[in-house]
């Protein structure tokens, strides 16, 4: 999963796939996503970002198998400048939760604001 990288303050759209372990885009149809961030330093403070997630979908209306989620920054999730661990948190129609990626979290590189 590629890195992302903002300057504060910036709520410029962020996009990810989600794959599965073989690299195919997972079919998203009826799930619930959220991100969840924390900081990548000793303390690795935890929190959901605070703007909701957009599942994309495709030329049909109902096609949600690309994997693709967009992400509206809220303005607290790139107030302050820093390096962050994020995943993904899937929550299906059944009720299971399911984290992605789920060996390695992805960077947000939030640079200041010069």
């Amino acid at each position: 999963m590629a890195e992302w990288f903002s300057v504060a303050t910036d709520t410029r759209r962020q996009y990810s796939t989600l794959q599965d372990a073989e690299g195919a885009p997972l079919d998203l149809t009826g799930m619930t996503v959220q991100l969840r961030m924390a900081e990548a330093t000793l303390g690795r403070r935890f929190r959901f970002a605070k703007a909701g997630v957009v599942i994309q979908s495709g030329a049909a209306p109902d096609f949600t198998d690309t994997g693709v989620v967009a992400y509206d920054p809220a303005p607290a999730d790139v107030a302050a400048p820093g390096v962050y661990l994020c995943q993904w948190s899937l929550l299906t129609f059944e009720g299971d939760t399911r984290t992605v990626p789920d060996l390695d979290p992805f960077t947000w590189r939030i640079s200041a604001r010069i």
